[in-house]
């Protein structure tokens, strides 16, 4: 995490799910703070909705859509801001979108003029655990950088699994 700050200057958390059935939220469980004069802070231990983060959109999207959408239809979609998704339907197409590409974009969805990028980290079974992000202004984290920063957090998010026994299969 520390040499994604390095690389990119911008705060780097993980997270991981907590919860019971239909109240499960992502809980903030490291953060390497960015080297910025503003940067981004969440406290660990803190939660983020589901719906509206991208660690919780990269831990819903490793679900079986069934299970994912049988969650998400259990919990409250609240909208943060007039860019969260809202509906069934919507989160849907979203997280077939991170599932397919390997990482979810948080833009703006939980607060306005913060961007996030999220990537899986698997445990040993190949199974998702944990997201690892990168959070910034979005003015800094622009989305014509979103394909680097992508590539950049994923390659960090394979390494900690690969510290976690995960082979690159599965």
């Amino acid at each position: 995490m520390d040499a994604l700050v390095t690389a990119l200057g911008e705060t780097v958390n993980l997270a991981a799910l907590r919860g019971p059935a239909g109240h499960e939220e992502a809980v903030y469980i490291h953060q390497a703070e960015g080297r910025g004069l503003v940067r981004l802070f969440a406290q660990l231990g803190a939660a983020a909705p589901l719906h509206c983060s991208g660690v919780g959109k990269v831990l819903l999207a490793a679900l079986p859509p069934q299970e994912a959408r049988a969650r998400l239809a259990r919990a409250e979609l609240s909208a943060y801001t007039p860019r969260t998704l809202t509906t069934l339907e919507a989160l849907g197409t979203e997280l077939a979108r991170v599932a397919a590409q390997g990482y979810a974009v948080d833009d703006e969805e939980r607060e306005l003029g913060v961007r996030c990028l999220a990537a899986p980290v698997r445990g040993a079974a190949g199974t998702v655990v944990a997201a690892l992000s990168v959070s910034a202004p979005s003015a800094r984290l622009i989305p014509a950088d979103l394909p680097r920063v992508a590539a950049q957090v994923q390659a960090s998010a394979a390494r900690v699994s690969a510290r976690l026994g995960w082979s690159g299969e599965g």
